[in-house]
């Protein structure tokens, strides 16, 4: 594939499902992309892009962290 990427950063619309379903499953050989997944509580959420606003407030109300 010779591609570009269109940008150069991971939406959390992508991270915030994948931190749910490892949170669910910890101790289950999935802590090192938890653990990696975690940046989405550190970024500032936007006013402007509720999709990942959304999601990421999903993943903290039912994530068990």
């Amino acid at each position: 594939m010779s591609g570009k990427p269109l940008n150069d950063y991971q939406s959390a619309s992508f991270s915030a499902p994948l931190l749910m379903a490892t949170s669910w499953h910890r101790n289950q050989g999935y802590d090192s992309l938890f653990f990696h997944e975690q940046w989405i509580f550190a970024k500032a959420m936007t006013k402007h892009d509720y999709y990942n606003a959304t999601l990421t407030m999903y993943a903290l109300m039912f994530s068990s962290i």
